[in-house]
């Protein structure tokens, strides 16, 4: 388990409030068992890369992983600009 999912997990046990990550909070948000509080605090972009060795070859699970992300990252960025839409949290 990662920090991220143990706050999420503190945060629905309610323990306090924390900031989360857009994939962990979505679902909380859509079904409102999450609330967003100070909206004037807001996380900072992050661009991820993905870096390996250049290989002549590149490992099935390290190509694997990329493929993922970058399919998976476009749909939970567009769930995620739902959400903020339909919740006015912009």
């Amino acid at each position: 388990m990662n920090t991220a999912e143990s706050v999420a997990m503190g945060v629905r046990s309610r323990m306090g409030i924390g900031m989360l990550p857009v994939n962990l909070a979505l679902d909380g948000l859509a079904d409102r068992s999450l609330v967003r509080v100070l909206p004037q605090n807001t996380p900072q972009k992050m661009i991820i890369y993905a870096l390996h060795p250049l290989r002549l070859y590149t490992d099935a699970w390290i190509r694997t992983s990329i493929e993922f992300l970058s399919q998976l990252m476009p749909t939970v960025i567009a769930r995620a600009a739902h959400v903020r839409q339909k919740y006015n949290f912009d």
